[in-house]
């Protein structure tokens, strides 16, 4: 169970950095910018201060950690951002459809928290709106929901042959080759004809869908790029 845990969790962050690494408009993006000036400058105020005692959840009780928000994820401390991941992590796998509950904390491996908590630190500085990470993460599922991943009904064209890199051929790649198996990861997940896409105009975080591709082969150990997004295809559609 455990190892299926940890997949369909993945598959979670995964769609979620996709949704957070490209797919916004540009009108979006503009707005963004103008709403995170003024979220910068309240979240000044705060940034220095610790959260209260009494607002610090006690080490058992992993379901407080949800309610954090982006000031009080960084005044906290090395241990206490490790809780806070494996209480994502569990919250994202809930979300994914699995029947784990707090009680199962110790079924997040301690070598996956790493990643977690560079996740959670991506979608609270690209957050706008001062929300909790239990926020985020319904909201990142709200929006994977209404993606369509359908490889069999996608042209990816010339990048289709990037999707049958494994970790280990994705890693011994040169960057321009990476670059083009995420440009493919990405054509996959938001369901793009390469030929009806600028594709050398596309606005794709590269970094956001090399850490995300690099915890799906993690949570996903000898899987393809297409394996793992129909695994994902199967979980969200």
């Amino acid at each position: 169970m455990k190892k299926k845990v940890i997949s369909y969790l993945l598959c979670g962050t995964m769609t979620a950095a996709m949704l957070l690494g490209g797919c916004s408009s540009d009108k979006e993006s503009d707005k963004k910018n103008d709403d995170k000036k003024t979220s910068q400058e309240a979240d000044q105020d705060k940034a220095s201060e610790k959260p209260d005692s009494q607002e610090e959840p006690d080490a058992k009780n992993y379901e407080a950690y949800l309610d954090w928000k982006q000031d009080q994820f960084n005044a906290a401390s090395d241990d206490e951002k490790k809780d806070a991941a494996r209480a994502y992590m569990i919250y994202s796998a809930q979300k994914g459809g699995t029947d784990i509950t707090m009680d199962d904390i110790d079924q997040v491996p301690d070598s996956i928290l790493p990643d977690a908590i560079s996740q959670m630190q991506q979608f609270y500085a690209q957050d706008t709106e001062g929300r909790s990470i239990k926020q985020i993460t319904d909201d990142n599922y709200a929006a994977a929901s209404n993606l369509n991943i359908d490889l069999d009904s996608v042209d990816l064209g010339e990048y289709d042959t990037y999707l049958d890199y494994t970790n280990a051929k994705y890693v011994a790649a040169p960057e321009e080759e990476q670059k083009k198996v995420l440009t493919a990861y990405y054509l996959g997940v938001t369901g793009t004809n390469a030929a009806d896409a600028d594709v050398n105009n596309l606005e794709i975080d590269f970094e956001t869908l090399d850490s995300s591709l690099r915890q799906m082969y993690q949570g996903m150990p000898g899987k393809t790029v297409r394996e793992i997004l129909k695994e994902a295809g199967e979980m969200f559609n």
